[in-house]
């Protein structure tokens, strides 16, 4: 799992007052725990080269049964390093996934898809494609 620290949503969600980012013992590692369900979340990253990434945004942007099938049929090939990021929030339950996609322009990750979050039957599935 990726640092939490280092998600940029991380940053949204903590000035918004939605999550706690708890450090750790000499500030390695931390927890971010959610503010309305105390579920402790864990952070993914996955990055991707531009065709794949404008796949994922296609697909993220699907209503949450497709973009399950198209997930599953046609995953986006994950790369190292490239410009575009998937930024996931998974509860250690896999009840609740908080999902949100951003480019890197001018140096910094930038926004190209609203924040998502995903309960129940739809956040497990979404959790086991991460």
């Amino acid at each position: 799992m990726a640092n939490i620290n280092k998600l940029e949503m991380v940053k949204t969600l903590s000035a918004q007052g939605q999550l706690t980012v708890k450090k750790g013992f000499l500030g390695f590692g931390g927890k971010a725990v959610m503010n309305n369900t105390g579920n402790t979340m864990s952070a993914v990253i996955r990055e991707y080269v531009p065709a794949e990434g404008e796949k994922l945004v296609h697909i993220m942007n699907l209503a949450p049964q497709a973009m399950l099938e198209a997930l599953k049929n046609d995953k986006p090939q994950e790369n190292g390093l490239g410009n575009i990021r998937l930024e996931a929030l998974v509860s250690e339950d896999k009840s609740q996934v908080l999902v949100q996609i951003f480019r890197f322009v001018e140096y910094n990750h930038r926004p190209i898809t609203d924040l998502k979050t995903f309960e129940g039957n739809e956040a497990a599935a979404l959790a086991s494609l991460l």
